[in-house]
């Protein structure tokens, strides 16, 4: 699995970050994330959402944004992963979200792009916020 910023595809700007996976040998469970973490406490009583773009090429298991959280002792709360509707095969730049409420118990938000199975996953322009259309 390789994890880096490439200038070869990007959707805006001049970079993207990618995640590629050649191996075949692969447990059905087993996938690669690039990921970053927020403390919830702005956030309690919010939804947020985050998004971007993506391309995948020769996705064969699934690919998404993930948006996950945690209580203070790392138990999960809340987790979206598009895995009921992930990202396979070979797709050109497209946007996608994920948006999750914040509960009042919570501590840490984490976000990411994962890939499960080969392939190759762009991710650009990314944005994580508020989202005020509750």
């Amino acid at each position: 699995m390789k994890l880096h910023l490439t200038e070869k595809f990007f959707f805006k700007g001049t970079k993207s970050v990618v995640l590629k996976s050649t191996s075949i040998e692969l447990e059905t469970s087993d996938y690669y994330t690039v990921m970053q973490q927020y403390k919830a406490k702005n956030y309690i009583g919010k939804r947020v959402r985050l998004s971007g773009f993506i391309k995948a090429k020769g996705v064969t298991g699934w690919g998404g944004l993930w948006m996950r959280i945690d209580n203070i002792t790392a138990n999960v709360i809340k987790i979206d992963n598009m895995q009921n509707r992930p990202i396979t095969g070979d797709t050109d730049w497209n946007h996608y979200s994920v948006v999750l409420d914040v509960p009042d118990n919570s501590a840490i938000i984490n976000i990411g792009m994962l890939l499960s199975g080969t392939g190759e996953l762009w991710m650009d322009n990314v944005s994580f916020e508020e989202d005020n259309n509750k």
